[in-house]
């Protein structure tokens, strides 16, 4: 009798080491490889330096770094991604350990952080400005290279994500008009008259449109190149009327940007709310020769066991030509004009040294760059977003309280906040010209009835 019990509980373990098997195999676990491990998910930064880690329970609080304002709204931002991109909410992520190799440049947006606020101790009491909101892209990828959401601690209360908050884009939409033409076969240098228009808004309650300029005045004959780069209201009206409001609105949402609701031609002076990380992408596609790269926080998940869970895509699509995204780029890097409009060692020049440096002359090497300036009407918000060949810096200024902002201009604000940030992320680089024209794209002088300009036109 005990044989035949020892008999059978031998049998018992067999089977149960066979069910084990079948276990494994059904899971596509190879036996005596690592198996995922319990612990924290851990993020980092593209140095490898560790920004956080995440223990499952209450991810939006539970990351060290969150104490850590400069990269609170980032690690937001990746672990919605993070969530997202396994299918899950964010309260239910896996309580295994991941290593998730983000976007973020740590240092960078410290370092952003800190100029930042920097600036706004001088602008607080002067000019009523408490809060600001920077993106940095890499815009070959779509890396978010430095996120910073809100910066205002103690004024408004309200510490939302302004980055993907709606603001008054001003001046900073006009060369989206822009690049639409310029995709249609206009070019930067044909001829249009700045000076009384009106065009019919097509509602019988609000009869025609007839904005002005900046300053109440007009200045006649110009290019549109010119009109661009002095930020002029009549110009980009005409384009659209010319375009029509479908057309641009396409356009603009091809870059990028998700715009809700039907156009209106108060778009042409700015008169159109955007958030500042769809407008920032929106400029990254024209950076990238007319390519739109999503914009994203993370590179790659893995699990412990070495499994990857997640990979971001590489691919982009086509949403500008390479002669229109040439041509923009081209009209709003025009240094001389800049200086021109808004006077030597303006913010929108990338200059090297101190701006005493650069007043006394010394200017040392400038950078290249792509860049408009922005206000809206009721100085409520300033932004600047602009390009290198490396990057994309996009910038917001204002209040959480949407309270005015006070004796400031286009070049305050965000023009500066936007300077040194693309100064920081460039560092000590090599600088890079903006790539050569298309071959399809040529430069020639052309004398139209009340100007004659020379600048670029394509062949085809």
């Amino acid at each position: 009798m005990p044989k035949k019990r020892l008999t059978y509980a031998f049998y018992m373990l067999l089977i149960s080491m066979l069910l084990s098997i079948l276990s494994a195999c059904a899971n596509n676990i190879s036996l005596g490889q690592p198996q995922p491990q319990n612990g924290p998910i851990q993020f980092y930064d593209i140095h490898n330096q560790l920004i956080c880690q995440l223990h499952g329970q209450n991810p939006q609080l539970d990351c060290l770094q969150h104490k850590d304002l400069s990269s609170a709204y980032f690690v937001d931002t990746a672990v919605s991604e993070l969530a997202s991109a396994l299918h899950v909410d964010v309260d239910h992520l896996p309580a295994t350990a991941l290593h998730v190799a983000t976007t973020l440049d740590l240092s960078l947006e410290q370092q952003t952080y800190q100029k930042a606020r920097q600036y706004l101790a001088t602008m607080s009491a002067t000019h009523n400005m408490h809060n600001a909101s920077v993106v940095v892209l890499d815009p070959h990828s779509g890396g978010i290279r430095a996120l910073l959401g809100n910066m205002d601690t103690s004024y408004g209360g309200s510490q939302a994500n302004l980055t993907t908050q709606p603001f008054m884009a001003g001046s900073t939409f006009k060369p989206f008009i822009y690049a639409t033409a310029f995709e249609q076969g206009i070019s930067p240098g044909e001829v249009v008259y700045d000076g009384p228009f009106s065009v019919a808004t097509g509602n019988s309650n609000a009869g025609t449109y007839s904005p002005s300029n900046y300053g109440q005045k007009f200045h006649g004959y110009m290019s549109y190149r010119t009109a661009l780069q002095t930020e002029l209201n009549i110009p980009p009206l005409k384009l659209s009327v010319k375009l029509g409001l479908q057309t641009v609105r396409k356009k603009v949402q091809a870059l990028g940007i998700k715009i809700v609701g039907e156009p209106y031609y108060s778009w042409a002076v700015g008169a159109v709310s955007l958030n500042l990380l769809d407008e920032t992408s929106a400029y990254a596609t024209m950076a990238n020769k007319g390519i739109h790269m999503d914009p994203h926080a993370i590179v790659k998940a893995t699990s412990s066991d070495g499994h990857v869970l997640y990979q971001d895509s590489t691919q982009g699509t086509r949403a500008l030509s390479p002669e229109a995204a040439f041509m923009i780029t081209d009209a709003l890097s025009g240094t001389a004009s800049q200086a021109t409009e808004f006077g030597i060692c303006n913010p929108l020049e990338l200059y090297s040294t101190s701006h005493t440096q650069c007043q006394a002359g010394n200017a040392g090497p400038v950078r290249p760059a792509a860049v408009m300036a922005g206000l809206s009407e009721t100085f409520q918000d300033t932004s600047t977003i602009g390009y290198t060949p490396d990057l994309v810096v996009g910038a917001w200024t204002g209040n959480s309280n949407h309270s005015l902002m006070a004796g400031i201009t286009g070049l305050d604000g965000a023009a500066q906040i936007w300077h040194d940030t693309m100064l920081l992320a460039e560092g000590n680089t090599p600088m890079k010209a903006f790539p050569a024209p298309p071959a399809d794209v040529v430069k020639k002088t052309v004398s139209y009835p009340k100007l004659t300009t020379t600048d670029w036109y394509q062949t085809h």
